[in-house]
This record gives structure tokens, sequence and C-alpha cells, in this order.
């Protein structure tokens, strides 16, 4: 069927949008790869559906979706196979009092003030020492008790999304790779120093946040993020859901469980890489020939590879209504 008499709306393409412009409030929390520009969300939520509906994203990603959904007072439910993902979610969808932070925020900086340099983590795994020298594990690994032990959930989240987003600054992960490549030429971040700085950018846009979610009276309006597949999504009721918007993984362009094995390490989540890519989209996941992680920058292996996936890479969005009718 011919397309060539539908005209084409430039206005979708934001083109006039740089990167300050897209990572207003908590949008830019966490580095994610392939995230929707929360423009394009915002404006399909504003234009299909209405207040107090409720929207859904079956690959919800970093949150974009469930971020503004709240922010243009619509419920919304998303799922995502990767905890990492949820996490993030969870920090950037949940409005906190500025005051909540900042109080966890100075007992965190007195743990990082007093740090013993005899310190050593219990935290071992042959994968951070692929990344991390033991220095570096040792500070994340004291850095990470901390925030285990605050006791309010929300806030400790909070936290956890701030220590996640610093862990590819403190290893010899190639800075601006998207595939897990070591850089032996790479210096690594100072924990407590990346730490405090991901922290304080982080509280002053969850201040933002907050007082714009108290400005709209959405502050109680619910975001729920399920850890699941999406081919299994019984939590969602049936025609329960008024919008869905999403944006579906990229198939063979990103390894997602690569991407994320140090958050997932270190959190948790994983203590098997190979086990826990099983559960993902992806080459490595459906092909078992590849494993990213063990590509070294100076290794001509990394760029071939890259190439590849580069050439085969495709995007596909998905943007679906449920009518009441809906058969």
């Amino acid at each position: 069927m011919s397309m060539a008499h539908i005209k084409i709306d430039e206005t979708w393409s934001f083109s006039d949008k740089k990167r300050a412009d897209t990572g207003y409030l908590t949008h830019d929390f966490h580095r994610y790869p392939a995230k929707f520009i929360p423009q394009i969300d915002g404006r399909l939520i504003e234009t299909y559906s209405n207040q107090g509906d409720i929207v859904m994203d079956p690959f919800a990603g970093c949150g974009t979706t469930l971020v503004e959904s709240k922010l243009n007072g619509r419920k919304s439910s998303g799922l995502d196979i990767n905890p990492v993902a949820t996490m993030i979610t969870k920090a950037k969808t949940t409005p906190i009092h500025p005051d909540k932070l900042a109080k966890a925020f100075a007992r965190l900086t007195k743990h990082i003030e007093t740090y013993p340099n005899n310190y050593k983590t219990d935290i071992q795994h042959a994968r951070l020492d692929f990344w991390f020298d033991k220095k570096t594990q040792n500070k994340l690994g004291h850095l990470l008790k901390a925030i285990s032990r605050i006791r309010d959930k929300q806030v400790r989240t909070f936290f956890y999304c701030a220590f996640s987003n610093i862990l590819k600054n403190c290893s010899i992960w190639m800075q601006k790779s998207n595939k897990p490549t070591r850089d032996f030429n790479k210096i690594p971040a100072d924990p407590h120093v990346a730490f405090k700085r991901q922290a304080n950018i982080m509280m002053k846009k969850a201040k933002d946040f907050y007082r714009e979610a108290a400005r709209r009276d959405i502050l109680d309006i619910e975001s729920v993020i399920h850890c699941a597949d999406a081919k299994n999504c019984h939590m969602i009721g049936d025609e329960s859901v008024d919008l869905i918007v999403t944006s579906p993984p990229y198939v063979t362009s990103y390894e997602y469980a690569d991407l994320h094995q140090l958050s997932a390490l270190w959190l948790g989540y994983t203590d098997d890489l190979k086990d826990f890519r099983k559960h993902f989209v992806g080459t490595a996941s459906s092909q078992g020939e590849f494993d990213a992680s063990e590509l070294n920058a100076d290794d001509p292996t990394t760029k071939t590879h890259a190439e590849k996936q580069k050439d085969s890479a495709k995007c596909c969005r998905l943007f679906c209504r449920y009518e009441s009718n809906y058969q």
C-alpha cells in the first residue's frame, strides 16, 4: 500500500532539541542506551490519553514513558526484564522530599570522609577484578554498604541509582564505548569524588522534580514498574490500559545484559553473567557465541564486531492505543 499521500509532520522529529533539552528533571539520572527523547513520550501521552488514564510501557527501559505519564497526570505501569532498568525507573518516578535526600546524603558524606585506608570489601567476584582495581573495589564496597543501610527504601533506591551510574567511570571500561571494552590506558575516577558529584547532580534534579510534581498536584500519581518478561505480563489486567507507548529493544544492536553488567554485579542482581544474559533479547543471548565482556580496546575483534552490530541494527517504534471496543 502506497503511503505517498500521507503528509509528514516534521514537528515530531524534535530536531531542534539538544541533550540539555531532553535531560530535564529526572530524565538524566542514569545513562541508558537508545532512550526515547521525553518530548515524544510527552506529546503522545498528551495527545492520545486523558487525565486519570493508565499508560503502559511493556519495554520500559529506564522509565521515560512512566516519568512523562506522571508529569501529565496519568497513572502508569511498566515492564522490563532488566533489574537495573527497573531500579533506575523507580528512582526516576518517585518524588522524594529534598530534605530526606539531603539528610541521607550528609550521612553518606560522613561515611566517605571516615573511610579507613585498610578497608577490605567483602564483595568479591572475578568479573569485578576484570573491570576494577582492588583499591577502587574497596572504596565502592564500603560506599555500597553504607547505602544499603539506609532505612527508607525510596531514598535507598535513589542512591543506588547514583552509585550505579558512576561504575563505568570508576572502571577501565572504555569511556565512549557502548560495548563492554577494556581500556588499559584509562585512569578510573575516584569513587568518592564521582559519587558525591553524581549525587549532587541528581539531588538538584530531584528537588526540581518534587517541586514540579507538587505544583501540578501529581505527587501521588501511581507509577508501577515490574521486573518481568513482556511475554508474561499477567500482573497487568485485561483491558486495564488506556494507552501503550513503547520502544521495543534494539535486538541486534545493544547487548543490554552486557551493558549493565557492572551494576548487576555490584547490586547483587546476578553473580553469573552468562546466566544473566540468557534472559535478554540480543545476539549474545540467542546465539551463545559472543562474550562481549572479554573485549579489549586494542583487540581488532572489537572493531569488527561493533561494525557488524551497527550494520545490522534495526529500530522499531510501536505506538498503540487501546479502544473500548477493541476485540
